[in-house]
């Protein structure tokens, strides 16, 4: 049976007063989350079993993160830089985050956008050691068997991919999974979730990238994706084993495609602690900063027409939002609907168009905004004018 993660307590200056551990020795050393390396007090050696597995002399957690921080600065690039700050994760959790809180703006951009985005794609060439889940189509019927290996840590969210939607670069296959890596990272610096509370998740059910299923060297499950009912099939049986295993635990959704994001969000809103961060976390962020806007500038929300100017996942989710805040502020459905505008390569989002299901909801009446008809070259300067919108706000990712 796997061990109980070690439980440390601190006084008013940090240091490591008592500790309540089920391992000691070798064990502790080789456990991530336990490891301090050579900044375990002589004291702690003696009551732990480590005396004589170290160098004599204790090296504290502030000389270890700058000399961590040196060594991160000698690196190459970026790349190598990712390189080195994991593995030290899978080594010593402690000084992983201690070096990532010492610089945070520093080397957010490492563990995370945009260094991230090359990591999915040179996942397979640049493993070292496997961390967090991978479901496929082989072993997804052992779901619940799998994550119960985990419960020992007292998982409280999870961040889940199905590797297709990565940061406007698509699908990567099982290389996705180090974004749901480096957001968890990001949530114990900026949350204080304890990182043996989080887990990574994979749901790989295939790739429809070439370049990918080409390589001999791709450590995916080398298929097409998965379509369908197969597909919500495969995410049925992770979402049942997961609110088994987890009752308590948050599951997030992250980086699907944009039909896939809402349909996943949507089919367990009302069954299990979920949401897609796509959609309602880049809406609600979106939503925080129109909101400080509006008491700078002394005015309300439902005094304003908004248009989103890109209209996938992010700029739906926005959209969502605001519409949300508006019905708060009193307005009707219909009067929250009308002042939210949507924009994408086609224009302004209008009814007279085949669109998909998410897409729907703001998509405006030609009838009651008959200018939409009336294509102009800007359709973001037409919506500005014959709007008269107030809070233009930009999710596009085309120029």
């Amino acid at each position: 049976m796997p061990q109980t993660i070690c439980d440390f307590k601190f006084d008013e200056f940090g240091r490591t007063v008592a500790l309540i551990a089920n391992i000691t020795g070798m064990p502790l050393q080789n456990n991530q989350f336990t490891n301090k390396g050579t900044a375990f007090s002589k004291k702690e050696r003696q009551y732990l079993d480590l005396e004589g597995a170290l160098p004599p002399s204790p090296r504290m957690l502030q000389s270890q993160v700058r000399n961590s921080a040196i060594k991160v600065k000698e690196k190459k690039d970026d790349i190598e830089r990712f390189i080195y700050i994991r593995a030290l994760y899978d080594r010593n959790v402690t000084l992983a985050h201690a070096l990532i809180a010492s610089d945070i703006a520093t080397y957010m951009r490492i563990i995370y956008t945009p260094t991230v985005g090359l990591v999915c794609q040179r996942y397979s060439s640049m493993f070292r050691r496997a961390n967090g889940v991978h479901f496929h189509p082989g072993n997804i019927h052992q779901a619940e068997e799998i994550l119960r290996r985990y419960s020992y840590c007292d998982i409280r969210v999870a961040v889940v991919t199905d590797n297709q939607g990565i940061l406007g670069i698509g699908d990567q296959g099982t290389g996705g999974i180090a974004i749901s890596l480096g957001k968890l990272m990001l949530y114990t610096q900026g949350a204080g979730i304890a990182p043996w509370h989080c887990l990574p998740v994979s749901l790989d059910i295939g790739t429809n990238n070439p370049a990918l299923l080409a390589d001999s060297e791709y450590l995916g499950w080398r298929h097409e994706r998965l379509q369908g009912e197969a597909y919500l099939d495969f995410i049925d049986q992770f979402a049942a084993a997961f609110k088994k295993v987890f009752p308590q635990a948050l599951c997030q959704w992250e980086d699907f495609s944009k039909q896939n994001a809402f349909l996943i969000r949507d089919r367990f809103v009302d069954t299990m602690i979920s949401f897609n961060d796509d959609i309602q976390g880049t809406g609600s962020v979106t939503l925080a900063a129109v909101l400080a806007g509006m008491r700078i500038k002394k005015s309300s929300l439902r005094e304003q027409t908004f248009l989103v100017h890109g209209a996938g996942a992010g700029g739906v989710g926005v959209a969502e939002q605001i519409y949300v805040a508006l019905l708060a502020e009193g307005l009707s459905e219909q009067e929250a609907c009308d002042r939210v505008f949507t924009t994408d390569s086609q224009g302004v989002v209008s009814n007279d168009r085949d669109l998909p299901s998410y897409k729907e909801k703001f998509a405006k009446d030609l009838k009651h905004f008959p200018w939409i008809t009336e294509k102009k070259e800007d359709a973001v300067l037409q919506a500005v004018q014959e709007a008269k919108i107030t809070v233009l706000i930009g999710t596009s990712g085309q120029a």
